[in-house]
């Protein structure tokens, strides 16, 4: 921006919002920055409507990445959840990629496997519609759902096939190959059976 300008083609910038360094047309992200490319979600007919094909507001495919990232586990490829808003558009050299931050990550797909990140567990959510009265309504409440640990990760204490009660949050809950999971962190566990 202008106001940073200190002279031609020299501006002044915090280092809090440097995030790449571009060196021999590498792009090198810095902290714990990684760049990702979007995916486009295939639109669907429904009845007499056509949905549009649409950018995935849920998932992108990792490009570049940084140490930081590397060193948590993010790898080149990877097919990355992220929570909602988490993807911010940024050309560089031409491409335009998304450039996202490690706190937004909740899961991965790699190799066509779902991948726990962090300290998440996968869950695949089971929950059976209940009926009060004529009303059809979820399990429990519409946030508490029913599900059964498909990957513990790193949680220990918590066995592939447990069932549990758990709180989805909108941001946790992905679709994938047709069915609904959750990565979720072991508080958002209400009960264990």
């Amino acid at each position: 921006q202008d106001r940073n300008k200190f002279q031609d083609n020299i501006f002044f910038c915090d280092y809090f919002n440097m995030f790449a360094v571009i060196k021999d047309d590498n792009i090198i992200p810095l902290e714990e920055v990684f760049f990702s490319e979007k995916i486009i979600e295939k639109g669907v007919n429904i009845g007499c409507f056509h949905v549009e094909d649409k950018v995935s507001d849920k998932c992108a495919i990792v490009f570049e990445m940084s140490k930081v990232c590397y060193e948590a586990g993010i790898r080149k490829g990877d097919i990355i959840f992220f929570t909602k808003n988490a993807d911010y558009p940024i050309d560089i050299g031409g491409k335009e990629f998304y450039k996202m931050h490690l706190r937004n990550v909740i899961g991965i797909e790699r190799d066509g496997i779902l991948v726990c990140f962090g300290n998440k567990l996968l869950v695949k959510n089971v929950t059976e519609l209940g009926k009060v009265g004529d009303i059809q309504r979820i399990y429990a409440h519409n946030s508490l759902q029913y599900g059964e640990i498909v990957n513990p990760g790193n949680v220990t204490g918590i066995q592939v096939g447990t069932k549990v009660t758990y709180f989805e949050a909108v941001a946790t809950a992905i679709k994938w190959k047709g069915e609904s999971y959750s990565f979720i962190s072991e508080e958002n566990i209400k009960w264990i059976q």
